[in-house]
């Protein structure tokens, strides 16, 4: 059961990302009202759901607070630096890398709730950076980047977000970061209060977040926003569902398998569809060393699993 819901997870998620660089590459600009929408519907999701499961009831605590706080800081900073890395690089190399971020949550579930491992846990660990290094981009142009606008082709979009820019590099770093570090908070959170206000602290992580964005989104945009509002909606209130999914399917995640199993192979999954999707939707074409960075890391995962059973 664990592992067929870690594909649906990597599948509802992929989802989301592919409908961002579908939009970034038609409209460019628009990254905080999009993300606001999104947010908003993940978090409409998951209040149909809690209403519809749990009846309206709540074992909701004030201790609860900080924790929902610092998850609402994780998930909006993370949420927009997505957006700019998918609309400012790469589709395949932006998800390969992103899904590197899981090992920090593999050594924190280790080091935080002695989770099992052996030494050829950390050998998959090593691996896994190995192939980090291995799927980053090549370097195409030293100049900053140009970013998709409106009227572009898909060609053109294309074109400009294959070369790498400096933002798109900080964009990557902020989301490896907080994305993990949020997952981090939900595991904590489900250890402190046996998993009984988990839905409480998504819910308010996100709605947060989707009230701050909007904030940021109108003041930012101006006389751009009725148009962004137009442009936007269809696609971030689609991808806002399947965020809202993704994040029921990522904390049930954390009860059914340890986080040292989980999120690897959830990695792994996510590399191998991020290429596909790339390959396929956005024709974007990989040279050998990432492909063989891709076969490291399934590589590495299948190595940590096996060592965790053994």
């Amino acid at each position: 059961m664990g592992y067929f819901l870690i594909v649906l997870t990597v599948g509802v998620s992929l989802t989301q990302t592919t409908l961002q660089k579908i939009y970034s590459n038609r409209h460019g600009n628009g990254g905080f009202l999009f993300t606001a929408f999104l947010s908003l519907f993940s978090f409409l999701f998951l209040l149909g759901r809690y209403i519809i499961t749990d009846d309206c009831k709540t074992d909701f605590t004030m201790e609860l607070l900080p924790y929902a706080l610092a998850g609402a800081f994780c998930y909006c900073v993370a949420s927009v630096a997505s957006y700019l890395a998918y609309q400012t690089g790469p589709y395949g190399s932006t998800g390969l890398i992103f899904s590197f971020s899981i090992l920090i949550t593999s050594i924190f579930g280790i080091i935080m709730f002695d989770e099992p491992y052996t030494i050829w846990t950390f050998v998959g660990f090593g691996l896994i950076i190995v192939s980090l290094v291995l799927v980053y981009p090549p370097k195409k142009n030293t100049k900053e980047q140009e970013k998709p606008e409106k009227n572009d082709t898909a060609e053109k979009a294309k074109e400009k977000t294959d070369k790498i820019s400096v933002k798109w590099i900080i964009a990557v770093i902020v989301n490896l970061i907080l994305s993990p570090a949020y997952g981090i908070l939900t595991r904590f959170q489900q250890k402190k209060f046996n998993d009984t206000v988990t839905n409480e602290f998504i819910m308010i992580a996100i709605g947060l977040s989707a009230i701050i964005l909007f904030v940021v989104g109108f003041a930012t945009a101006k006389k751009e926003s009725k148009n962004i509002v137009k442009t936007s909606f269809p696609y971030a209130s689609t991808a806002g569902v399947a965020n809202g999914l993704t994040n029921i399917l990522t904390a049930a995640l954390y009860m059914l398998l340890p986080i040292s199993i989980q999120a690897p192979t959830t990695s792994v999954m996510s590399k191998v569809a991020s290429f596909v999707i790339a390959y396929y939707v956005f024709k974007e074409r990989f040279i050998l060393r990432q492909i063989i960075g891709i076969f490291v890391g399934v590589f590495a995962v299948v190595l940590i699993n096996v060592a965790t059973i053994i």
